[in-house]
């Protein structure tokens, strides 16, 4: 509860008293005077001792009427019985705490109220009025006034026991007020460091069952990842045999295109070797032929033995020509098979090619296929791990909304356990009769400053008046002027005819008076003056300084 707070409670509590006190003392004054009507005329009467004397020829300025006559011997009298009656019970209450000082501080607050009861009815015996709204309060003083002086230092002194008293109540109120705060601060306090252990240790429950959570995933994501690795590994190696079998196959269809061209070339001779084998051929036999045609022709020209062995030659030239033909056969059947076991060989392995290919991207798809679902699990614990933490997060805001709301009730609760234990503080009081006896005190002082106030600058006015006037003791005021615009009250316009001019500068009087009061009763109001002064004054010297005439 902060002090703003504080402070209108108790200016609330402080109001409600003073209200009470007053039906209180209005009702006991309203039963002494039904008890006791002494209504004794005398020349000489004492006031209260919150009013202080003035001599005797002073007289009462309000709303322009003379001074009536002095208060009587009965009421001063019955208010000296009352007050006295009042000291008695007072010391009784201050020295126990006995339900009897409720009557001593009715006895007082009569007392202290009885120039207002005094005020009420107008006759010629007292009249004594406050000022409202800005107007003069005064009363008549006497002689027989410095009697009542007497009993002050009781009064003072009972005043200081009272004041004494309450700054007794007020600190062990104060000190109450301050032991409940403190405790409701270290209650608050280990209600928030318990909330705040048991959420850490839920947190920290949490986070231990997230992380058990998130190194397994962990781990499953590395094994996995390890086995993608070895599989890309694999896939490398298969990659750099296939990249080997192709180089291979492309040797072999490089040697296979060269034992082609050879074997073409190898036709291509062997078809020039037979073509001119064939040549010889027929060119040996049309010589034999011609030979024989010949030999039946001529035979006798030419030996026998030249033509047997010339026949012999060509037919070991024949031999030999059917030897390299029939060897030439043999190499082209040799390289046919060749040729026929290099496709084989190729056809193996392209098709073992194709087998490792297809094994390959088997697994690879495998692999994928595995890398996907894993990826997919990591995405969807990730997801889980997402929603886990704002679920948290959520339940956190609601866990803190839900110890603010409690915190909210908590102090409502202790607001109105101190609003009760207030209200019985009070009801206390209203048992009690201290605190209302204070507050009427503290009133009554400031009451008797400002009559304090008033008597001086009424003692200031009655210098004037008798500086002025030598030749009466009273002044006769106008019923339709005011005390402080009167011309007895103004030596100074008193040689002044004009009316008009007259009032103009008793208001100026008046205005000046007035802001002269002000500012000696509120300090705020004089220091505004000086600073507006001040200001005013250096704004005017910085223009002298920087003011620049014109030159034309």
């Amino acid at each position: 509860m902060s002090w703003l707070s504080k402070v209108s409670d108790i200016a609330g509590a402080a109001e409600n008293l003073l209200n009470k006190l007053d039906e209180k003392t209005g009702d006991a004054i309203q039963q002494a005077r039904d008890n006791k009507p002494r209504t004794r005329q005398g020349s000489t009467a004492s006031i209260p001792a919150t009013v202080i004397s003035m001599p005797e020829h002073v007289i009462t300025e309000d709303l322009g009427r003379p001074a009536p006559s002095i208060p009587s011997r009965a009421q001063s009298d019955y208010t000296g019985a009352g007050w006295r009656g009042g000291g008695r019970s007072y010391e009784q209450s201050s020295s126990s705490t006995q339900p009897g000082g409720t009557a001593a501080s009715e006895s007082w607050t009569m007392v202290l109220n009885s120039h207002e009861v005094k005020s009420a009815p107008r006759d010629d015996d007292t009249r004594s009025q406050r000022s409202v709204g800005g107007r003069s309060v005064a009363s008549i003083r006497t002689t027989s006034e410095f009697a009542a002086a007497d009993s002050s230092p009781n009064f003072k002194s009972q005043l200081f026991a009272k004041d004494s008293q309450i700054s007794v109540l007020k600190t062990k109120l104060s000190d109450t007020e301050r032991k409940l705060e403190k405790r409701s601060q270290d209650y608050y306090e280990m209600k928030a460091e318990k909330e705040m252990l048991e959420a850490r240790v839920e947190n920290q429950k949490v986070s231990t069952q997230e992380m058990d959570s998130l190194q397994e995933l962990k781990l499953a994501r590395q094994k996995a990842q390890d086995q993608k690795d070895k599989a890309v590994e694999e896939c490398n190696l298969h990659k750099r045999k296939i990249v080997g079998l192709e180089e291979e196959i492309r040797a072999m269809v490089e040697q296979l295109r060269l034992a082609k061209f050879n074997l073409n070339e190898n036709k291509k001779e062997f078809d020039e070797y037979k073509n001119k084998a064939q040549k010889i051929l027929t060119a040996k036999e049309k010589l034999v032929e011609s030979l024989k045609s010949e030999q039946g022709i001529g035979s006798s020209d030419r030996p026998v033995h030249l033509l047997q062995a010339e026949v012999e030659e060509i037919r070991v030239e024949r031999d030999l020509t059917k030897a390299d033909l029939e060897s030439a056969q043999l190499q082209v059947y040799t390289l046919r098979s060749d040729m026929e076991e290099l496709e084989a060989q190729i056809r193996d392995l392209q098709s073992q090619l194709s087998e490792q290919k297809r094994s390959h991207l088997e697994e690879k798809q495998t692999w994928d296929s595995t890398i996907g679902l894993l990826n997919e699990k990591v995405e969807c614990s990730r997801i889980e791990h997402e929603f886990t933490k704002q679920e948290m997060k959520r339940l956190g805001d609601q866990h803190h909304s839900k110890i603010i709301e409690k915190e909210n009730e908590l102090r409502k609760v202790v607001s109105e356990m101190r609003a009760r234990i207030r209200d019985e503080q009070a009801q206390k009081q209203d048992d009690d009769g201290t605190s209302q006896l204070s507050d009427m005190l503290l009133q009554k002082q400031q009451q008797l400053e400002d009559v304090l106030r008033t008597n001086q600058v009424l003692n200031v006015r009655l210098e004037r008046l008798q500086k002025a006037t030598n030749r009466e003791t009273s002044i006769p005021i106008d019923q339709n002027s005011s005390p402080m615009h009167t011309s007895s009250s103004h030596p100074l316009l008193s040689n002044i005819n004009h009316p008009q001019t007259r009032n103009a500068l008793q208001t100026m009087d008046s205005t000046a008076f007035k802001l002269l009061s002000m500012l000696r009763s509120h300090p705020s109001a004089r220091l505004f003056f000086v600073v507006y002064f001040i200001m005013m004054h250096l704004w005017l010297f910085f223009i002298v300084l920087t003011y620049t005439p014109e030159i034309h």
